[in-house]
């Protein structure tokens, strides 16, 4: 989950660049370009995987109400 946070970070305030100066600047250590990429990635499968989720219930709840 924590993957998440830092992608929303990265989106956010625009690149990994920004990101690592909001990091220096609460005096936390910088995040290499490749962990970044890799939290990206890691963060785009899981929202990739809760979207699926959604859309097959979104679809049976849709189908369900028009049965009734």
């Amino acid at each position: 989950m924590w993957h998440l946070v830092f992608t929303a970070m990265i989106d956010s305030l625009g690149g990994p660049v920004r990101v690592n100066n909001f990091l220096a600047s609460l005096n936390l250590k910088p995040i290499s370009n490749k962990n970044l990429k890799t939290m990206e990635r890691r963060a785009g499968d899981y929202v990739e995987k809760v979207a699926e989720k959604s859309a097959r219930l979104s679809a049976l709840d849709a189908f369900q109400k028009e049965m009734k």
